[in-house]
């Protein structure tokens, strides 16, 4: 079906440029192990902004991109119209979250700073904090801002020699940043019921030259059970039990935060490369499964009870989505699917029945076109709490 095409109304140099199409990267053994490509050069003739193909079925709500490399993030309409953006001082930026209230929060690195970051909707910066974050930041129900932290450990059960990069997940207090809690992946993967088997082996062997530590877990989102509804279904379902999804181990998993403990997994044999495992209404659980050894992507619905596949998203053509690095997937209230292809810079959603009804390509400059890290929609319950907050923000209520 023929689109129609809506440029992006972005005002600073740095968010204006066109950018054109290209193919999906080189895949190589670097990036299979560490996984971050930074930006493409893009043929003449890709688009530039959003694709509408049909206006009726695409699910309410503001578009909200955040930038890797570039460390920068855009909030716009569906018809592609700008409503603000963000530019970190930083180098790179993670998933980011938007607030109530206008405020942003950010993983940034900087060097070898791996910082967590709340700035205001005027760009002021509120807090800065460094604990060693990265990928993925989430606001628990109860206030907490949790985010995903990394140090170097050694264990002889990993490796004898070499260290790994032991991550973890640190709750903190969201007006001052201060360190509340923490917990290892390692300890609360030992603590669980029965063994993990890691599948390390690929990572020690496909370490670069100027590393000297396993990249182990890759963990890269996490997302609480803010369902408690859901708790009669099963115990996992509890508000104490947290999702995280892990690239390098093949899986995602559900942990006891009150425990310390790994009390499910699941994806080996199933996904590779996962990025931003999330919970559904129906308790079901969203992927956005890379594919790194099939080499083309899908996003999955997979019923943790059963743990089968009740959903899938893939391309006709299989390598029309591959995305090697990031990736993301968001299930929308009409039951669409939101979905970003990183490395390309494009989103889309689609249908439950697979039907592309949008698209964005993200901008370039002087042909580079940066690749994005996550798309979210900002359904209508925040984009309400944002206009009471902000007042003066462009558009009518849902546009």
């Amino acid at each position: 079906m023929a689109g129609r095409w809506l440029l992006l109304a972005l005002t600073p140099a740095w968010l204006t440029a066109c950018g054109e199409e290209t193919t999906a990267p080189k895949s190589n053994e670097l990036l299979a192990a560490l996984g971050y490509l930074d930006e493409f050069e893009a043929p003449d003739g890709r688009p530039s902004g959003t694709r509408t193909h049909n206006f009726e079925a695409i699910a309410p709500g503001w578009n909200l991109v955040s930038v890797h490399r570039r460390a920068h993030a855009i909030l716009f309409n569906r018809a592609g119209e700008a409503l603000h953006a963000w530019r970190g001082p930083g180098d790179v930026w993670g998933h980011v979250e938007l607030l109530p209230d206008g405020d942003i929060l950010v993983p940034e690195k900087t060097k070898s700073r791996f910082e967590l970051v709340r700035i205001g909707w005027d760009g002021t910066e509120r807090w800065r904090v460094d604990v060693g974050a990265h990928h993925d930041v989430e606001v628990r129900p109860d206030g907490l801002v949790s985010t995903l932290s990394f140090a170097e450990r050694h264990e002889d059960d990993i490796h004898e020699e070499l260290k790994f990069r032991d991550e973890s997940i640190v709750l903190l207090d969201s007006e001052t940043g201060q360190e509340i809690e923490r917990a290892s992946f390692y300890d609360m993967f030992a603590a669980a019921d029965s063994p993990f088997e890691y599948i390390e082996h690929r990572w020690v062997d496909g370490l670069r030259s100027n590393v000297d530590w396993i990249d182990l877990y890759h963990a890269n989102s996490i997302e609480w059970m803010h369902r408690p509804e859901l708790e009669r279904r099963a115990p996992f379902y509890s508000a104490e039990h947290v999702l995280v999804s892990f690239r390098h181990q093949a899986c995602v998993a559900i942990f006891n935060w009150a425990e310390k403990k790994m009390v499910w997994h699941w994806g080996r044999k199933e996904i590779s490369g996962s990025h931003d495992a999330t919970l559904l209404e129906n308790g079901n659980i969203l992927i956005f499964d890379n594919g790194l050894q099939r080499g083309w992507s899908r996003v999955i619905e997979v019923d943790p009870l059963t743990q089968k596949i009740v959903w899938e998203y893939r391309d006709e053509n299989l390598k029309g989505l591959w995305t090697e690095s990031r990736g993301s997937a968001q299930r929308l209230a009409n039951g669409n699917t939101l979905l970003a292809e990183s490395d390309r810079g494009h989103a889309l959603e689609v249908t439950s029945a697979g039907k592309i009804v949008w698209e964005y390509f993200h901008p370039g400059e002087n042909k580079k076109v940066a690749t994005i890290t996550r798309i979210k929609r900002i359904e209508p319950p925040l984009q309400q709490a944002l206009r009471e907050h902000l007042p003066d923000l462009p558009g009518g209520a849902t546009n």
